[in-house]
């Protein structure tokens, strides 16, 4: 490895793990479906979401910014989610029953 005299060694990339690189693809998916296709589609993929990023966290090996960045995305798609939904609930009376 040679180096210049000004330049810093620079760290090793960390690997992102295929479970941390799943739940940020599928959370991203998730939030789409929230926003533009249907609530009932994307609860379900944001659960699976967290559970994902969870597990790459969990793991031994590093798993990089990608399981910490899918496991947010999932936690703002779910609360997004089922915000929408009690509201549409609330808005067709369905919440006062």
């Amino acid at each position: 490895m040679s180096q210049t005299p000004n330049q810093q060694p620079t760290e090793p990339r960390r690997p992102n793990s295929a479970l941390a690189v799943s739940s940020l693809a599928l959370s991203l998916i998730a939030l789409f479906f929230a926003v533009f296709v249907n609530l009932f589609t994307a609860i379900p993929l944001a659960i699976i979401g967290i559970a994902l990023a969870v597990a790459a966290r969990w793991n031994g090996r590093s798993a990089g910014p990608a399981a910490t960045a899918g496991l947010v995305f999932s936690i703002v798609t779910l609360a997004l989610s089922v915000g929408i939904l009690y509201c549409v609930a609330c808005a067709t009376g369905c919440a006062s029953l």
